[in-house]
């Protein structure tokens, strides 16, 4: 699977779940954008798998839809009720994705000169992303998912334990 589908699985699992979680806390689009101010248009476009989105507006998702940012990519889907929610800021979050993707990278022997070659992305945005101080687009951590074998919704949820070589590719291909 190249980038491009990877990224195009990352966007309509995106915009499914983005739906699916809005639909099943009884919100409307209009909800969303009242508590954070992202335009009702973005929303429909998201949810739809239209355009890249921003890191920022993921944290806008999540925090409209009080759950955390890796439901937003879970699969096999979780009934909302199950769905956990820490309020932090967008640095905090920025920051946690940075840490995670460099937990995955040590864990796979890959530096961050080794995922800029991999992925044509300069090094000096690796360094702000594991930094957490780069406001990185869905495609850019589709690319960086491709390099590195794993799936978005690891990148998303990762908790210090790669799945196992047989149920790798199934588990951690979108």
């Amino acid at each position: 699977m190249g980038f491009e589908d990877r990224f195009n699985n990352g966007k309509q699992l995106l915009a499914y779940n983005c739906k699916r979680i809005r639909r099943e806390s009884k919100k409307r689009q209009i909800d969303i954008f009242v508590s954070t101010n992202l335009a009702t248009t973005r929303i429909s476009e998201i949810e739809n798998g239209k355009n890249n989105v921003e890191f920022a507006t993921l944290y806008k998702l999540k925090s409209g839809l009080q759950i955390d940012i890796n439901f937003l990519f879970e699969a096999p889907f979780l009934p909302v009720k199950q769905m956990t929610y820490t309020p932090v800021t967008l640095d905090i979050e920025k920051l946690n994705f940075g840490r995670r993707l460099l937990q995955i990278m040590s864990h796979l022997g890959v530096s961050q000169q080794d995922l800029s070659i991999m992925t044509s992305i300069g090094e000096g945005e690796i360094s702000e992303i594991v930094n957490g101080s780069h406001n990185v687009e869905l495609i850019t951590i589709a690319k960086i998912a491709e390099a590195l074998k794993i799936s978005l919704t690891l990148l998303f949820s990762y908790n210090g334990i790669l799945p196992s070589n047989k149920g790798y590719k199934q588990e951690l291909i979108l």
